[in-house]
């Protein structure tokens, strides 16, 4: 599954960016900073 995450560089959203990565869907992280995070694009 596609999943696009708000806010994917606070607290809760690397969270939960990191978590539906490592459980295989593709995950767009969508923030005024860069996330940074393994398997977010």
């Amino acid at each position: 599954m596609r999943v696009v995450v708000t806010g994917s560089s606070g607290r809760l959203g690397r969270s939960l960016a990191t978590g539906l990565a490592a459980a295989g869907h593709v995950v767009v992280g969508l923030d005024r900073a860069p996330a940074g995070l393994d398997g977010v694009d």
